[in-house]
This record gives C-alpha cells, sequence and structure tokens, in this order.
C-alpha cells in the first residue's frame, strides 16, 4: 500500500486547476481599470488624424490623437486624466 506522501506527489495524479469546469463555461474577467488612452480600431482607409481630432476636440480633456501608420484604420485618443 501506498503512502499518503507519495499519492500526493505522484507525477499521475491530477490537479484540481487542470480540471474542465462543468459545462465548459469560463468566468468572466474583471472589467479593465479606467485608462486616459482611447483604442480606435476599424476606422475607413482614407480617416485622417485632423477628422479624429474634430470628433474628440468637444469632449472635455481631450489631448491628442495619434494614428498608426503602418496599421492603416487604428488610433488613440489621449485624454487628460482617467476620470474625463
Amino acid at each position: 500500500m501506498k503512502s499518503l506522501t507519495s499519492l500526493f506527489l505522484s507525477p499521475n495524479l491530477v490537479q484540481l486547476s487542470q480540471i474542465p469546469y462543468p459545462g465548459g463555461v469560463k468566468l468572466p474577467e474583471a472589467p479593465a481599470p479606467p485608462n486616459n488612452i482611447l483604442f480606435v480600431q476599424n476606422l475607413p482607409q482614407d480617416t485622417t488624424p485632423m477628422m479624429l481630432q474634430m470628433l474628440f476636440c468637444q469632449y472635455p480633456g481631450f489631448k491628442e490623437v495619434r494614428m498608426v501608420e503602418t496599421k492603416p484604420g487604428i488610433a488613440f485618443v489621449e485624454f487628460g486624466c482617467n476620470l474625463q
């Protein structure tokens, strides 16, 4: 008969973290903390930084727009602080 120690140290023992949750449903992730940079995607190819600036400058705390030249359709819009 095996000792309790050898049973718990056995490499064939399945840990509880390896057992899938019944039904395959994952628990929802916690929401992300507030951030002062907004990620924008799926923009039309002809979108310019000036267009985005005109759109977002009406909101308090707007600072700047940065577009990713190597990735058309993606931009970052920065605001003054997380609370705006």
